[in-house]
C-alpha cells in the first residue's frame, strides 16, 4: 500500500492560492493510478481533471460530465447533487474514476492529524 497525496483547488498557487489535500492510502502507485485515470478518460470521453469543476467559482458539473459518470458506474455514495460539488465529492468522483480504468484500484481516504508548527515569515519574496 501506499500514500498518495490528492490536490485540489488552484495546485499551480497562480490564480486564487486555495487548495484542498487528501492523502489516500492505495493499492496503485502513483504511476499505476495515472494510467488507470488515462484509460477512464478515454471510457467517459472526457478529461474530468481538466474541465470538472475547472473554472473559477465552478463548483458544479455539466449535465454531459453527470451523463458520461452515470453511463460509466461512476457516482457518489450518498447521491450526491452534482450541482454542488464540494472537495470531498470531488474527490470521490475522481477515485472512482480512477476505479473506472482499473477495477482492482481500492483506496482509503486517511484522516491523518495536523500541527501547526508556525514560520508564517517563510514564504517572504522582498
Amino acid at each position: 500500500m501506499e500514500f498518495i497525496e490528492f490536490v485540489m483547488g488552484d495546485w499551480s498557487n497562480d490564480g486564487h492560492n486555495m487548495t484542498s489535500r487528501r492523502k489516500v492510502k492505495s493499492n496503485l502507485s502513483k504511476k499505476e493510478i495515472e494510467i488507470a485515470y488515462k484509460v477512464a478518460t478515454e471510457k467517459l470521453g472526457f478529461d474530468f481533471s481538466q474541465t470538472a469543476c475547472a473554472d473559477y467559482e465552478c463548483q458544479k458539473l455539466t449535465s454531459q460530465q453527470v451523463q458520461a459518470l452515470n453511463d460509466n458506474g461512476v457516482v457518489c455514495e450518498g447521491g450526491a447533487n452534482y450541482d454542488y460539488v464540494d472537495d470531498d465529492v470531488y474527490l470521490e468522483l475522481y477515485l472512482q474514476i480512477i476505479k473506472l480504468g482499473n477495477p482492482i484500484f481500492t483506496y482509503t481516504i486517511v484522516q491523518s492529524p495536523s500541527i501547526n508548527i508556525g514560520g508564517y515569515g517563510l514564504f517572504y519574496d522582498g
